[in-house]
């Protein structure tokens, strides 16, 4: 693990150990995009994975709101540094042998710095054989299938479907597809300066502190009884 304290690896613990690298220190784009540059000069090879995870809009959003100035400059600042690594690509003749998945793990509630209620995103990519839209799931499934692993093989089953070939008809989300309970994890350590921003988002009504029952509001959110959410744009580039 390269300059990531411990705590910052959950859920992480076990498949880091499988990496050639894993960063997980909190940097703003401009940092972490030439970060992951040189991870990505480090470790090329002919048959390589890379992700790389930019969290200033995220941050934008819940400082300052999805109707802000600093949102926008955020998403622009993102789309100019994966500009760059897309150059890279093409710079190490590796792009046309590259698939590149660009997506969100949310979207932002319509002028809020919440995100209570924003399951549908979007995927933005170069993998001619993507094909429909789905849902959030639907992606980490596309990108095993791509790297040719069986899904079928995978416990438990995984919610999503590739998004290759003909277009599944989506049915309800069924009862057996959610946990029953809320899935435990283990209380993850946080920095005094963390805590000390979600105390003043708290204290302002920006962010609302969890409680027992917010795994059922987030179910009900994902559509546990009705139709999953789907993805509401799907890019081709």
């Amino acid at each position: 693990m390269e300059g990531a304290r411990e705590y910052y690896s959950e859920p992480f613990f076990i498949t880091r150990r499988a990496l050639d690298a894993f960063d997980a220190e909190r940097r703003d784009v401009s940092v972490t995009a030439p970060v992951s540059l040189s991870y990505l000069e480090r470790f090329k090879s002919p048959r390589f994975m890379a992700f790389v995870h930019f969290s200033d809009p995220d941050h934008a959003n819940h400082m300052f709101g999805s109707d802000s100035r600093e949102y926008r400059e955020a998403a622009m600042a993102c789309d100019h540094w994966l500009g760059k690594i897309v150059e890279w690509l093409k710079k190490e003749g590796l792009y046309a042998d590259t698939l590149i998945y660009v997506t969100t793990d949310h979207g932002a509630d319509l002028h809020s710095h919440k995100h209570n209620n924003a399951p549908h995103s979007w995927l933005a990519t170069n993998d001619p054989m993507v094909t429909h839209g789905g849902i959030l799931a639907d992606i980490p499934a596309t990108i095993l299938a791509r790297f040719g692993v069986d899904l079928d093989r995978i416990e438990p089953k995984l919610i999503g479907r590739p998004l290759t070939g003909v277009a599944e008809v989506a049915g309800p989300v069924t009862e057996a597809d959610w946990p029953a309970t809320p899935v435990a994890f283990p209380r993850r350590k946080v920095s005094w300066p963390v805590a000390l921003y979600h105390k003043v988002m708290r204290y302002l009504g920006l962010e609302k502190a969890s409680d027992g029952h917010d795994w059922k509001r987030r179910h009900a959110r994902l559509g546990r009884t009705g139709a999953p959410p789907r993805i509401s744009r799907l890019e081709t580039a």
